[in-house]
């Protein structure tokens, strides 16, 4: 299978085929630094530019949320500092 990849400003990442071919997924794509230390509480910073090619194979760790009046829920271990992005395209380049 023909990898699926883009080019962007900080660096190459590859997704994958979706349930239809004519679509890729992108999962998990930091967009920027996580705020911690420093950056608490300051404005975003980029994120850094990728080694390598970036594999956005899998989703990241969810944000807790409310599910019903008894309180929040969230699938697997909810974080705080969640700071990715899922996209689906119908366009790539290689």
């Amino acid at each position: 299978m023909k990898p699926r990849i883009v080019e962007t400003r900080y660096g190459k990442i590859e997704g994958l085929p979706a349930g239809n071919p004519a679509y890729t997924v992108f999962k998990g794509i930091p967009y920027v630094l996580v705020p911690i230390e420093e950056n608490r509480w300051r404005s975003p910073k980029p994120p850094k530019e990728f080694e390598d090619c970036y594999q956005a194979f899998k989703f990241k760790d969810v944000y807790p949320q409310i599910f019903s009046e008894r309180g929040v829920y969230a699938k697997e271990n909810p974080q705080e500092l969640v700071l990715n992005l899922e996209l689906d395209s119908t366009s790539y380049s290689t």
